[in-house]
């Protein structure tokens, strides 16, 4: 059975400047994806690289409401390989703020995985812009 989490963060600015700090690389570089950078900016049907080197690709992104993006797993040698989707959806709230949910995360099916994708998520929330 896959693994599912929720990573929920409110963030206070505007949902454009939000949306925008996650599909602009030069944004996303200086919170997260910082070594090797972002090689474009989060498009649909696009494939990006992070850290220089890991293939992400786009599926849906939906201006101020919604991304989707996936990467191949972590596994251990031996093991089946899949892919990784991580959902991110941008609601402003009424303050002016932004909440952003990653409502589901599939596709997770190993110990390695797991702790990949925790992890991910843990700096993903730390380093959104404050």
């Amino acid at each position: 059975m896959p693994f599912e989490f929720r990573v929920n963060g409110r963030i206070d600015r505007p949902v454009a400047q939000v949306f925008d700090a996650v599909v602009n690389p030069d944004q996303l570089s200086r919170y997260f994806v910082t070594l090797g950078g972002i090689s474009g900016p989060l498009v649909a049907g696009a494939t990006v690289k992070w850290w220089g080197q890991v293939p992400v690709q786009v599926e849906a992104v939906e201006q101020n409401e919604r991304i989707v993006f996936r990467w191949d797993a972590m596994v251990a040698k031996g093991e089946e390989p899949y892919q990784t989707r991580v959902e991110m959806r941008f609601q402003s709230l009424d303050d002016g703020a932004t909440m952003v949910r990653s409502p589901k995360r599939d596709g997770v099916r190993t110990g390695r995985g797991r702790r990949g994708l925790m992890s991910t998520a843990k700096a993903g929330r730390r380093c959104l812009p404050a």
